[in-house]
């Protein structure tokens, strides 16, 4: 594997990994709409100016342009609206591990519509993913609705599936890393903003110092950060080639989940992310 692109990939898990946490951390003051609205004005306004100077952006086809709108309608608004409603009701350390098993469904993916291969070690693969979940809803918790918040994250998991091979195949079509990640990030600002108006606007007491702060590092470590090193690690090498690595996002999450958000994983807890997360590097490497 390509030395600079196994170098982004785990930058990019890491980055991804503390974007997560800090969601968490911001769902104590906000719902996840007005969240996810400012996350993405943050994100696209960063992203902006450095993309602009250092590779401009260019015109493309209506196709190339309706892709990348469906990967911000799907992966974006969608994924992060049920991702974040996820966080809000149960803890980080399990949804992570349950929303980020996604590349096991992005390779499933990409072998269907992309033409790549699949190995002979999915069945166990999907054993081990599947085995994972169910620990983790077992994890031991009390308290009502955690157990609805993995699920939920784990129907994102399918969603970032598709997106990743959109994006794969966006890349693959033309388009440049650079500009997809703008495109993307517009399409979806938009659509988190007239959602937002449409509610009515921010809640009462959801902006404050603390929360812009929290929304603020999540956006650029997720964003300008994380997906452009993400869109160039998969513009450099295949989409299984890069999924081990990005898959330590499930363990930088579990780590800084305890760390940033003092949560107090139980055994099940663990063991269910070290499955789901050797689940996804059998499906990658075989």
């Amino acid at each position: 594997m390509n030395t600079v692109a196994l170098l982004l990939a785990l930058l990019t898990a890491f980055f991804w990994a503390a974007s997560q946490v800090i969601g968490k951390l911001a769902m104590k003051y906000m719902t996840p709409l007005t969240f996810n609205t400012l996350r993405f004005a943050f994100a696209l306004f960063a992203a902006l100016p450095p993309v602009l100077m250092m590779f401009g952006i260019r015109p493309y086809s209506p196709w190339l342009l309706f892709l990348a709108f469906l990967t911000a309608a799907l992966g974006w608004f969608l994924g992060n609206q049920l991702y974040y409603a996820a966080m809000k009701i149960a803890p980080a350390h399990l949804v992570i591990p349950a929303g980020n098993s996604y590349p096991f469904w992005a390779m499933i993916l990409a072998a269907v519509f992309l033409g790549e291969s699949v190995g002979i070690g999915y069945p166990l693969s999907a054993l081990l993913i599947l085995t994972g979940g169910t620990l983790l809803l077992g994890a031991g918790l009390r308290g009502s609705g955690w157990r609805r918040g993995i699920a939920m994250s784990l129907l994102v998991a399918s969603i970032w599936g598709v997106k990743a091979v959109l994006n794969k195949y966006s890349v693959g079509a033309g388009m440049i890393p650079s500009d997809l990640l703008i495109y993307t990030l517009l399409f979806a600002f938009l659509l988190f903003s007239f959602s937002l108006v449409a509610r009515g606007g921010p809640k009462r007491g959801e902006i404050n110092r603390r929360s812009v702060a929290l929304v603020l590092a999540s956006g650029v470590l997720g964003f300008p950060l994380g997906e452009l090193l993400y869109l160039t690690a998969i513009g450099m090498e295949s989409v299984s080639a890069v999924t081990p690595l990005i898959s330590t996002t499930i363990l930088f999450g579990f780590l800084l989940s305890m760390l940033l958000a003092r949560e107090k994983p139980t055994w099940r807890a663990a063991a269910g992310t070290l499955l789901i997360f050797a689940g996804v590097v059998v499906a990658a490497i075989s």
